[in-house]
């Protein structure tokens, strides 16, 4: 009995279970958005390949490898979810390590809020729930400008003003896992 197109035997593809061994960067926005990549064994490009975050399924943005895909996050409540991903939208891997944090922190205050402008001054940012993981990731951007920045605690983070051409008032940008920025 022939069913399949021209009529051909129809196939079904068995496959080992994917698995997910971290996610880069491992901290995004709450309101979704963050490209990360997923790395792990046994992926497939097909149009089936899903990202699971915590309870919450979307499809993955680009195959790269049998080891490595980008997925977009879902909007999310703030907190932390793990990672799993499926080769059919159905069959997920199992628990996994890799998670991935969802935080919207607040920044609240620059002090000092004005320097030289030959740089160098040391800017103590004041915020509310800045987490751990994105502590190595962390970017102050001075108008155009970007510096690195460290976090001190969940509190607090530090960035040092570049030196600019002309004096003036601009906008100071953070973001905690090189993509998502906001307004300080």
């Amino acid at each position: 009995l022939h069913i399949g197109p021209g009529r051909s035997v129809l196939r079904f593809l068995y496959y080992l279970t994917p698995t997910v061994a971290r996610v880069t960067p491992p901290i995004g926005s709450a309101s979704g958005g963050t490209i990360v990549q997923v790395e792990g064994s046994h992926f497939i490009n097909s149009g089936l390949l899903t990202c699971r975050f915590g309870s919450q399924d979307t499809r993955a943005v680009r195959f790269i490898s049998s080891h490595q895909i980008l997925c977009r996050t879902p909007k999310m409540p703030q907190g932390v979810a793990s990672v799993i991903i499926s080769n059919n939208a159905q069959n997920f891997s199992g628990s996994s390590d890799a998670v991935f944090a969802f935080s919207d922190p607040i920044f609240y205050h620059l002090n000092p809020y004005l320097g030289p402008i030959t740089g160098g001054t040391i800017v103590l940012v004041e915020a509310h729930g800045l987490p751990e993981a994105g502590e190595n990731a962390i970017k102050c951007t001075f108008g155009d400008l970007v510096v690195e920045g460290v976090r001190v605690n969940s509190t607090h983070l530090v960035c040092k003003s570049p030196a600019v051409a002309t004096p003036g008032e601009i906008p100071v940008y953070i973001a905690l896992n090189l993509q998502d920025r906001v307004e300080a």
